[in-house]
């Protein structure tokens, strides 16, 4: 990774899972501990980090306040909105803000920073536990295009990135952000209904992982087809699979279900961008 601190720090507000996720990364790639600081309130996670070497802090006036090169807002919305009010010492229009908040618009950044502050808002996701995640980003118009590339730098340590517009941003949440979710979910129903229908527990288990495993991995591994190609591949007419399609299609259907969710869960982003 190229060296984006060469002459200011990183600086990380919150570390939570994908806090946590984020700074594995950025260690793995090659930033130095010595240029990242942290500001972590909860004092086991500050704990748990002593051994990474990184700065940490328990909260704003504790941290370094001279303007770092990178400020990440790895926090709840609810959360960002408790650090409004002692963001003030970081209107530095040097430093580079990115924010992993759902539903926090460029507009609220704007109102916690000031209007000319470069300011990135982005949606990733919890495979970047294990650097296999997406990540949506969106910048205002004082980003210039060295720092969407020192943006795209941090954020390509957790998996992908892509850019979009702003007002796509709380469907992307919806897609991928609580996507993994709905995937889960699918994982632990299937498990359940084999086991209701008579597997062993262990099996079941087993069979359910590995199904989505490597079905994953059959579609990563094939672009050329769509989803709904390799769903028709696994089903024959008249089959078993058939059968199950004309459950999960119907009214009261997988798919209905899945729309309903998602439509549920931009709706909340949007109900968050206003409170």
């Amino acid at each position: 990774m190229e060296d984006i601190t060469e002459q200011k720090p990183l600086l990380l507000l919150g570390c939570g899972k994908m806090g946590f996720a984020m700074l594995d990364g950025w260690l793995k790639a090659g930033i130095s501990p010595k240029k990242i600081h942290v500001i972590e309130p909860n004092k086991t996670i500050r704990k748990n980090l002593e051994s990474y070497h990184i700065h940490l802090y328990e909260n704003m006036q504790q941290a370094y306040h001279k303007g770092p090169a990178i400020l990440l807002l790895a926090v709840k919305p609810q959360s960002l909105d408790e650090f409004k009010g002692v963001l003030s010492p970081l209107r530095d229009e040097q430093t580079l803000v990115i924010s992993i908040a759902v539903g926090k618009t460029l507009d609220y950044l704007a109102d916690c920073f000031g209007e000319k502050q470069p300011l990135i808002r982005t949606m990733p996701n919890t495979p970047a536990q294990i650097s296999q995640g997406i990540t949506a980003l969106c910048a205002n118009d004082y980003v210039s295009p060295i720092l969407r590339k020192q943006a795209e730098t941090l954020l390509s340590a957790i998996g992908e990135t892509l850019w979009v517009e702003e007002k796509y941003m709380d469907i992307v949440s919806a897609l991928s952000g609580s996507g993994p979710a709905w995937l889960f979910l699918l994982t632990e129903t299937m498990e359940k209904a084999a086991i209701d229908l008579g597997l062993p527990a262990e099996l079941a288990s087993t069979l359910a992982r590995k199904t989505m495993e490597g079905s994953a991995a059959l579609m990563q591994a094939s672009p050329h087809l769509s989803p709904a190609e390799l769903r028709q591949a696994v089903t024959s007419p008249k089959g078993t699979t058939y059968e199950a399609m004309k459950i999960l299609q119907g009214e009261e259907g997988w798919q209905n279900i899945i729309t309903q969710a998602m439509t549920a869960s931009v709706k909340r982003a949007f109900e968050i961008s206003k409170e």
